[in-house]
């Protein structure tokens, strides 16, 4: 059967059934903790405290999601269906380009092997900046590599370059996948290519302008004072690794859920002579992001629904190979192998936990209450440290060895800490040892949380029964409730369960009856948590994992 007689039509359905699935784990899948933290800054934006004005553009353009009824993770699926449209637009954009090369059959399964692609399933719907750079990244090759050349086209190009650059600047990745497909249409140019290389040479240019408009413009409502080039340069290279293959684990584990495309980059080589010297640039060029696990900090499974756009697009070729009705058939089952290995792997309990732990801490905090934590489970409340323990983030806050946790404790500012962390569950015990925060911050948060859950610890302190009435130093003014048994607090006896407000500095208290009490910071006892919140997990395999 030659090329061209081979329908893509069933690829086409696995396409769409592969889009459809993604669709129900959109609502079933845990929230990672990045889908936490960018819609954090949606939240952040809205209420005036966004940091940083570098790779927060997606705040802007999904603030829409603000209005849709219900909870936080509600609002977070929404933006999730969005982010969906765009790695479907992507899909797309990925067969455009392929046919360019190859045949309809082949570039409906260079399609098929991006979208579900491993990882890609997993992760095509996050709730980051990825799946519209990489959407506006393909579109802006679309145009480059197919059709006429003119100045229209290419300042379109740009306009979609530079917000990709503005959404993350990983965009710069890409370069090397323009370079090659720019060569390409130079040396396919019949009239020589200096012609075509000043026409291409305006995206770039109009790509320079509309970054920088753009992150000025986006940045002037951000307050975290590195939005200029020094916040540029500081921030990109906090995700440059300090080790060659620092994840080498998730790109070895991404390539055995994705055979096809494993196949077609090493069969390149079995095709270069087939090739075009100008095909052959452009397969070099977008076959260079791959190089960037060698050196990018953040190749987490995520990743690869970025990196593996233009792979796909570069193996279109090795997949033309792929004939005989047997092997035919393989094919389309090596690319879904991954997305069916993966969503059989999910855990809808944990979305459930997630719901649970959300829950919890609305109930208990009806306002806004400043907080710590990890994974910014609370968006609508404000997080103290917008990028406290990741991996870059925690080498920030240790580097000018400033205790800022404790002086925000110290100073009443911190209602409530998540123990989402091993070092902040370390600090919450007590245990200095275990935890690389400073001393002080280990003191602050173990002499002044309580633990309500395991998980959520709320300002307090804990009064035992002694002869004389001890000195308790409350920093955050409000009402306090006794939790516990009776307590006396400054000569004012407090039955358990009343509650009484408190200013800020020392106060004297005394516990009746043989058990400590607990002097919640809160209107009234806290009370017990269910049961099913405290046995359902709020991290799994496509969840909040820390990193």
């Amino acid at each position: 059967m030659t090329s061209e007689a081979r329908s893509p039509r069933a690829l086409m359905a696995a396409v769409a059934a592969v889009i459809a699935a993604q669709v129900v784990l959109v609502f079933k899948a845990p929230i990672n903790w990045d889908e936490y933290l960018h819609f954090s800054q949606i939240v952040d934006l809205a209420e005036g405290r966004l940091q940083w004005g570098l790779q927060t553009l997606h705040a802007r353009l999904l603030a829409w999601v603000l209005w849709v009824p219900g909870d936080a993770i509600a609002q977070i699926q929404a933006a999730r269906l969005a982010a969906l449209a765009c790695s479907a637009a992507t899909t797309g954009f990925v067969v455009l380009l392929a046919a360019r090369f190859v045949d309809r059959w082949s570039a409906w399964l260079a399609g098929l092997a991006y979208i579900a692609g491993g990882y890609v399933f997993a992760h095509a719907f996050a709730v980051r900046p990825d799946p519209f750079a990489t959407a506006a990244l393909m579109g802006a090759l679309c145009l480059l590599a197919i059709g006429r050349l003119s100045a229209l086209r290419m300042a379109a190009a740009g306009i979609l370059i530079g917000l990709a650059g503005a959404m993350t600047i990983k965009s710069v990745f890409f370069a090397p996948c323009f370079a090659g497909v720019a060569l390409m249409r130079a040396m396919e140019a019949p009239d020589g290519p200096w012609r075509r290389l000043a026409i291409v040479a305006i995206a770039p240019l109009v790509a320079g302008l509309v970054f920088a408009a753009t992150v000025t413009a986006h940045g002037a409502d951000a307050s975290g004072g590195e939005n200029g080039a020094a916040g540029l340069s500081r921030r990109a290279a906090a995700f440059l690794a300090d080790a060659p293959l620092l994840h080498a684990r998730y790109a070895a584990i991404q390539f055995l859920l994705t055979p096809l495309v494993t196949f077609g980059v090493v069969a390149t080589a079995m095709v270069w002579r087939r090739l075009s010297p100008a095909e052959r640039f452009t397969v070099v060029g977008l076959l260079a992001p791959l190089a960037t696990l060698l050196f990018y900090r953040n190749t987490f499974p995520y990743y690869f629904a970025f990196l593996y756009a233009p792979v796909c697009v570069a193996i279109a070729p090795s997949l033309a190979l792929i004939g005989g009705r047997l092997w035919r058939a393989a094919a389309p089952l090596a690319a879904i192998a991954g997305a069916v290995v993966l969503l059989l792997a999910q855990k809808p309990i944990v979305l459930d936990g997630q719901r649970m732990l959300l829950g919890e801490i609305n109930r208990l905090f009806g306002e806004e209450v400043a907080y710590l934590s990890h994974v910014p489970f609370a968006p609508r409340h404000e997080r103290i440290l917008p990028h406290f323990l990741s991996g870059p983030g925690l080498a920030r806050y240790l580097e000018p060895s400033d205790p800022a946790i404790a002086r925000r404790i110290e100073a009443g500012e911190v209602g409530f800490v998540l123990a989402d962390s091993p070092a902040l569950k370390a600090a919450l015990i007590g245990d200095a040892a275990a935890s690389p925060l400073p001393l002080r911050d280990v003191e602050a948060l173990s002499s002044r949380f309580i633990s309500h859950d395991g998980m959520i610890w709320i300002y307090g302190r804990v009064v035992c029964p002694a002869e004389a009435p001890v000195a308790l130093d409350i920093a955050r003014a409000g009402p306090f409730a006794a939790d516990g048994g009776a307590l006396e607090i400054d000569g004012a006896r407090i039955e358990d369960g009343a509650s009484v407000v408190l200013e800020r500095g020392a106060h004297l208290a005394r516990a009746f009856g043989p058990r400590c009490v607990a002097l919640w910071a809160l209107p009234e006892p806290p009370g017990p948590p269910g049961p099913s919140f405290r046995r359902a997990p709020v991290v799994g395999f496509f969840g909040a994992a820390g990193r």
